[in-house]
């Protein structure tokens, strides 16, 4: 038995995570034939995941890492932004706060952070005078 290429293990952890078939796959990235996905998965003549390929998998299927299918390194699974966001109560407010700081999400993370400073600075200033008060 061969043994998998990083590549091919990549790539099967991807279809595991989608649930899919690597014929399933090739259907899913409109290939006429399921070759191109099973020479990788197969190891066949040092077939690597092509960018062109990597592309189109994380088009059609963006919950996958791009970081992950290139390079190996991460979750195979990206949290979508609206999945990914928690919600984290300070002072009685509560914010939305991306869990994973990417380039989809990374304006809401500023927004969210100038928020957070704002109400913090209000709530610091009300115990200031709360303070006064004593």
């Amino acid at each position: 038995m061969k043994k998998q290429t990083e590549d091919a293990v990549r790539l099967n952890k991807v279809l595991e995570k989608l649930g899919i078939t690597g014929n399933e796959l090739s259907r899913e990235l409109d290939y006429k034939s399921p070759s191109s996905v099973y020479q990788i998965l197969e190891g066949h003549q040092n077939k690597k995941l092509s960018n062109k390929m990597i592309n189109k998998i994380i088009a059609r299927f963006p919950q996958i890492s791009y970081k992950y299918l290139k390079k190996g390194e991460g979750d195979v699974l990206v949290e979508d932004s609206t999945n990914a966001i928690l919600k984290a109560e300070i002072f009685g407010s509560t914010y939305k706060v991306p869990q994973n700081i990417n380039l989809k999400n990374e304006d809401l993370s500023l927004i969210t952070l100038k928020r957070i400073l704002e109400e913090n600075q209000k709530t610091n200033e009300l115990l200031q005078h709360l303070l006064e008060k004593l």
